[in-house]
């Protein structure tokens, strides 16, 4: 989907912008530039932004997180901010991160990175790190939520570093590295909002380059193929319905290569009537993966052909992954049967 330069709200027009990115997948680097996504792109397509003011920087792409598992992440690395220290390098001290849930510049959810070091009595014996935090920013004020110090496995000064946020099935991991992701922390204890804020920030006296974006996106599998349909609705339907295929259907047998497939359950079904097609609904049974599956959730499609008490059909199997190829059904009798040629397999169900 293209993603539209357009900047939706700008609290301080040079400290905070955002870019509605509507779309399951984005991935900008400095081959493709970020023209269309930043107002902080350089000469050389990379993202440098170079806060020497006293607030902090946000820039922020809103992705649709509904019921989505997600993955955020960017490369980037430090810059000199041409800021004189006295007896320190001009790295240190500098502090960034990712951001979502973005409200406004007082209320955020945040992974912050900052460049530290341990002084002993003089630069031999100093060590430097990573202070890691992640936080909740609320009304201004900050509630911890983990913080961690990386001495190996990152860089520092002008070597790029890895941060990113992975949300799968309502699991959330963070990791962050230099040549390799870490994992650092992960929690089943954070909220993503529908239409969500997600970014990068900036603290002042502070310079990053960002040479790489990326974002993907996809539907929880749970949340896959929901229906508005319940047990008294569908009761109602099929006790005023005529069609023979309509109605409650329970596994009978099968006849199938092991070696091809794999029977997700010994599934009970519903069959409803829809225009020229016919929907299937899961109502139980489910033996893999059964945690993807709630009763009336779509298990599939049946489309009427030419011929009498033949469909092609259309099933999701226990992964929530579509099968298409070939496969059919045949009602004879109060028997349906789901024919899959390619994988040497055929089900029978047998009408309650």
């Amino acid at each position: 989907m293209r993603i539209l330069p357009h900047i939706l709200t700008t609290i301080t027009i040079l400290l905070t912008s955002n870019y509605n990115a509507f779309c399951e997948n984005l991935y900008r680097d400095f081959l493709t530039g970020f023209s269309d996504i930043s107002q902080y792109e350089n000469a050389e397509n990379y993202i440098l932004i170079r806060n020497q003011t006293n607030q902090q920087i946000f820039e922020t792409h809103t992705f649709e997180l509904n019921e989505q598992n997600f993955t955020y992440q960017i490369r980037l690395k430090t810059e000199n901010n041409n800021i004189k220290y006295k007896l320190l390098d001009n790295n240190i001290n500098m502090q960034y991160g990712i951001v979502w849930n973005f409200i406004n510049n007082e209320n955020y959810s945040l992974l912050q990175v900052s460049q530290k070091e341990d002084w002993a009595n003089d630069d031999i014996l100093k060590r430097r790190y990573l202070l890691i935090e992640i936080a909740e920013i609320t009304d201004g004020n900050k509630k911890d939520i983990f913080t961690k110090k990386m001495f190996n496995e990152v860089s520092y000064d002008n070597e790029y570093n890895s941060i990113k946020i992975q949300h799968h099935n309502r699991k959330t991991t963070f990791y962050i590295g230099n040549k390799e992701l870490h994992t650092i922390f992960k929690t089943e204890e954070l909220s993503f909002t529908p239409h969500n804020n997600v970014g990068y920030t900036v603290s002042p006296n502070s310079c990053i380059r960002i040479k790489r974006i990326q974002f993907e996106s996809s539907p929880y599998k749970i949340s896959m193929g929901k229906t508005g349909y319940n047990k008294h609705q569908l009761d109602s339907l099929f006790s005023k319905s005529f069609d023979p295929l309509e109605g409650y259907w329970t596994y009978l047998d099968r006849n199938m290569n092991e070696s091809k497939g794999r029977l997700g359950g010994k599934y009970r079904i519903a069959i409803v009537k829809e225009n020229k097609s016919y929907k299937i609904l899961y109502i139980e049974g489910a033996d893999m993966l059964p945690y993807y599956w709630e009763p009336y959730t779509v298990k599939g499609n049946l489309i009427e052909t030419p011929f009498k008490d033949h469909y092609d059909l259309e099933w999701i199997h226990a992964e929530k992954g579509t099968v298409i190829d070939e496969s059919y059904a045949e009602y004879t009798d109060r028997i349906l049967t789901f024919y899959f040629p390619k994988y040497e397999t055929k089900i029978r169900f047998y009408r309650e």
